[in-house]
């Protein structure tokens, strides 16, 4: 955010005249997109719009839900926990508080709208939503199995504003996009002619549990300014601007050992079984076989690991034509410096990528120590 605020020109454009950076010139490069939710949240806090290239953020997004919720209510009205979401939507727009109110009914929330003496409870505002939500549902339930799903989709939005409420919200023409991507799946649906709300239902909500890789509609152009998010992967062949690679001190990958494998260069590599790998010399106890070949090809693993890491650092860093930013949360303060030596890396930080800028940079100021290291 600041450095979109500052005036410094930092960015050469191609005629070689330098400008202030811009929210397009940006890019964040994620070695693994686990966490990237975290960073829309922040970009989100801030105002600033931003795309998403790949992932799975299409079944992740709050709109999708909404409708799962509301359709899973369509049909069937007994499942609270759907039609509750469905009430808080903007789909049918009742505050917390009358939710709260119809949810707390001895025959759930179905039953609550359809009672006058519970409709009388919510507070004044919210009656007449209350009343609206019970037409629009039962008008729904009435022509769900009479019209084809992408139909039932538009109506749905046509009655309940859905689709104008969401753009007007952050990100607004992202989500509508969203909004038809989901009509065309329906759409798919109908095509076949074999399949109902209740399938349509159970494949959305499929599509949402296991969460595949499907990228958002697109609704900006490819020069559209708004800061990109995506793996380093996806960047390769790439420049930009501006790179941030976030999370340098994040957590390696866990190696896993299996009993027996096959290695190019050393052969079978065995693991000792589990009872032998803490056996005592003294004991007397000899395991049926050494385990050096397993602890060779474990050590073998390990370098490759380090040369695959350096690797895919060195891609991120040589995306950036004109600012690179390294940026890491460490679980932990730095270590004191040690004169004579460069700046430690914290112990639980100490993965390849932070090892590796320590040799090489001061990592409380950012000074270049690689060459006083060979003067």
């Amino acid at each position: 955010m600041r450095l979109l605020e500052d005036p410094t020109p930092r960015v050469l454009d191609r005629d070689g005249t330098a400008r202030r950076v811009e929210s397009k010139d940006a890019v964040l490069l994620f070695r693994s997109m686990s966490h990237v939710a975290t960073y829309e949240a922040a970009l989100r806090r801030h105002g600033l719009d931003y795309y998403l290239v790949g992932g799975r953020a299409f079944f992740a997004q709050q709109e999708v839900y909404d409708l799962l919720n509301l359709l899973r209510a369509v049909e069937n009205p007994q499942d609270a926990a759907s039609l509750v979401g469905a009430l808080r939507s903007p789909f049918c727009g009742l505050s917390d508080e009358a939710v709260f109110l119809l949810a707390a009914h001895p025959d759930g929330p179905w039953a609550a709208l359809h009672d006058p003496a519970r409709l009388a409870t919510l507070p004044d505002d919210q009656r007449p939503t209350a009343e609206r939500d019970v037409r629009f549902l039962t008008g729904w339930r009435a022509v769900k199995d009479r019209l084809p799903l992408a139909r039932l989709l538009n109506r749905v939005f046509a009655d309940s504003g859905y689709d104008a409420a969401m753009r007007f919200e952050f990100l607004g023409d992202r989500k509508l996009a969203n909004l038809w991507k989901l009509v065309e799946l329906a759409r798919s649906f109908d095509r076949s002619g074999l399949f109902g709300l209740a399938d349509f239902v159970a494949r959305l909500a499929d599509l949402v549990a296991r969460q595949p890789r499907e990228e958002q509609a697109a609704t900006l152009p490819e020069n559209a300014d708004v800061v990109k998010l995506m793996s380093i992967h996806q960047a390769k062949g790439l420049e930009f601007p501006v790179v941030v690679v976030p999370d340098l001190a994040a957590a390696g990958r866990g190696g896993v050992h299996p009993v027996a494998r096959w290695h190019r260069g050393l052969g079978c590599l065995v693991r000792l079984p589990a009872e032998f790998e803490a056996t005592d010399e003294e004991s007397g106890e000899r395991p049926p076989f050494p385990d050096f070949a397993d602890r060779l090809g474990r050590t073998a693993d390990q370098l490759a690991d380090w040369q695959e890491d350096l690797r895919v650092l060195y891609v991120a860093c040589t995306r950036a034509r004109d600012l690179l930013i390294l940026s890491a949360g460490l679980p932990e303060p730095l270590p004191e410096p040690v004169a004579g030596l460069s700046t430690g890396v914290p112990a639980k930080a100490a993965n390849h990528w932070m090892l590796a800028l320590a040799e090489r940079y001061d990592l409380r100021t950012g000074r270049c120590v690689a060459g006083d290291a060979l003067s």
